[in-house]
Protein backbone atom coordinates (compact mmCIF):
# COMPACT_ATOMS: atom_id res chain seq x y z
CA UNK A 1 0.00 0.00 0.00
CA UNK A 2 1.62 3.54 -0.63
CA UNK A 3 1.83 5.81 1.95
CA UNK A 4 -0.21 8.52 1.04
CA UNK A 5 -3.19 6.12 1.03
CA UNK A 6 -1.76 4.48 4.51
CA UNK A 7 -2.23 7.92 5.87
CA UNK A 8 -5.48 8.80 4.15
CA UNK A 9 -7.05 5.58 5.78
CA UNK A 10 -5.22 6.17 9.23
CA UNK A 11 -7.46 9.50 9.65
CA UNK A 12 -9.90 8.30 8.47
CA UNK A 13 -10.10 5.92 11.49
CA UNK A 14 -9.76 8.95 13.82
CA UNK A 15 -12.99 10.37 15.64
CA UNK A 16 -14.39 13.70 15.22
CA UNK A 17 -12.65 16.33 16.11
CA UNK A 18 -9.37 14.47 16.03
CA UNK A 19 -10.31 13.47 12.61
CA UNK A 20 -10.54 16.86 11.00
CA UNK A 21 -8.28 18.44 13.19
CA UNK A 22 -5.19 16.00 12.20
CA UNK A 23 -6.45 16.25 8.73
CA UNK A 24 -6.09 19.99 8.75
CA UNK A 25 -2.84 19.56 10.24
CA UNK A 26 -1.75 17.27 7.41
CA UNK A 27 -3.20 19.53 4.71
CA UNK A 28 -1.30 22.64 5.91
CA UNK A 29 2.19 21.04 6.18
CA UNK A 30 1.60 19.61 2.71
CA UNK A 31 0.77 23.47 1.33
CA UNK A 32 3.67 24.56 2.78
CA UNK A 33 5.76 20.92 2.18
CA UNK A 34 4.36 19.98 -1.31
CA UNK A 35 7.45 17.92 -2.25
CA UNK A 36 9.00 16.87 1.42
CA UNK A 37 9.21 12.94 1.87
CA UNK A 38 5.77 11.33 3.52
CA UNK A 39 6.44 8.60 6.15
CA UNK A 40 3.68 6.57 7.68
CA UNK A 41 5.21 4.76 10.89
CA UNK A 42 1.97 2.44 12.23
CA UNK A 43 3.29 2.30 15.83
CA UNK A 44 4.03 -1.79 15.31
CA UNK A 45 7.20 -3.15 15.68
CA UNK A 46 8.84 -6.56 13.75
CA UNK A 47 6.64 -8.70 15.44
CA UNK A 48 3.53 -6.69 14.99
CA UNK A 49 3.04 -5.43 18.80
CA UNK A 50 1.80 -1.88 18.87
CA UNK A 51 4.96 -0.24 20.29
CA UNK A 52 3.64 3.48 19.68
CA UNK A 53 0.85 5.49 18.20
CA UNK A 54 1.11 5.89 14.49
CA UNK A 55 3.06 8.69 13.11
CA UNK A 56 2.74 11.32 10.10
CA UNK A 57 5.94 12.20 9.02
CA UNK A 58 7.05 14.73 6.56
CA UNK A 59 10.42 15.95 5.11
CA UNK A 60 13.98 13.40 5.76
CA UNK A 61 17.25 14.16 7.78
CA UNK A 62 19.54 11.89 8.78
CA UNK A 63 19.99 11.11 12.72
CA UNK A 64 23.93 10.51 14.00
CA UNK A 65 24.18 8.86 17.03
CA UNK A 66 26.86 9.13 19.43
CA UNK A 67 27.91 5.36 18.20
CA UNK A 68 28.25 7.43 14.66
CA UNK A 69 25.34 4.98 13.17
CA UNK A 70 23.16 7.19 10.90
CA UNK A 71 19.65 6.95 10.73
CA UNK A 72 17.32 8.68 7.67
CA UNK A 73 13.64 9.89 9.47
CA UNK A 74 11.10 12.82 9.07
CA UNK A 75 11.28 16.22 10.37
CA UNK A 76 7.95 16.54 11.33
CA UNK A 77 6.07 14.43 12.60
CA UNK A 78 2.27 14.05 14.00
CA UNK A 79 0.29 11.31 15.74
CA UNK A 80 -3.15 11.04 17.38
CA UNK A 81 -3.22 10.23 21.10
CA UNK A 82 -5.65 9.61 23.39
CA UNK A 83 -5.46 12.96 25.05
CA UNK A 84 -5.29 15.23 21.61
CA UNK A 85 -2.41 15.45 18.74
CA UNK A 86 1.45 15.19 19.43
CA UNK A 87 3.64 17.50 16.91
CA UNK A 88 7.03 16.66 16.47
CA UNK A 89 9.43 19.03 15.54
CA UNK A 90 13.27 17.86 15.01
CA UNK A 91 16.40 19.03 13.62
CA UNK A 92 15.78 22.75 14.34
CA UNK A 93 18.82 24.59 14.24
CA UNK A 94 17.81 28.49 15.35
CA UNK A 95 20.01 31.29 14.38
CA UNK A 96 21.87 32.90 17.06
CA UNK A 97 19.77 36.16 16.32
CA UNK A 98 16.35 34.74 17.48
CA UNK A 99 14.74 36.37 14.55
CA UNK A 100 11.72 34.93 15.45
CA UNK A 101 10.89 35.97 18.33
CA UNK A 102 8.96 39.21 16.98
CA UNK A 103 6.78 35.98 15.31
CA UNK A 104 5.80 34.75 18.55
CA UNK A 105 4.48 37.72 20.00
CA UNK A 106 1.04 37.53 18.13
CA UNK A 107 0.79 33.86 18.72
CA UNK A 108 0.21 34.50 22.70
CA UNK A 109 -3.19 36.18 21.89
CA UNK A 110 -4.12 34.17 19.09
CA UNK A 111 -6.26 31.03 19.46
CA UNK A 112 -4.29 28.20 17.64
CA UNK A 113 -6.66 28.28 15.17
CA UNK A 114 -5.72 27.52 11.22
CA UNK A 115 -3.76 30.85 10.75
CA UNK A 116 -1.67 30.98 13.79
CA UNK A 117 -0.59 27.43 13.26
CA UNK A 118 -0.25 27.85 9.62
CA UNK A 119 2.26 30.91 10.80
CA UNK A 120 3.95 29.06 13.44
CA UNK A 121 4.70 25.75 10.60
CA UNK A 122 6.29 28.31 7.94
CA UNK A 123 8.21 29.52 10.33
CA UNK A 124 9.46 26.04 11.65
CA UNK A 125 10.14 25.17 8.09
CA UNK A 126 11.64 28.28 7.21
CA UNK A 127 14.20 26.86 10.00
CA UNK A 128 14.53 23.40 8.96
CA UNK A 129 15.09 24.56 5.27
CA UNK A 130 17.03 27.85 5.29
Amino acid sequence: MNIPKQIKEYIATLTEPKRSEMQELHDIILALMPTCKLWFLDGKDEKGKTVSNPNIGFGSQTIKYANGRTKEFYQIGISANTTGISVYIMGVRLPPAEPWASFCEPLKAASMRRLALSRFLSLLLHLLFP
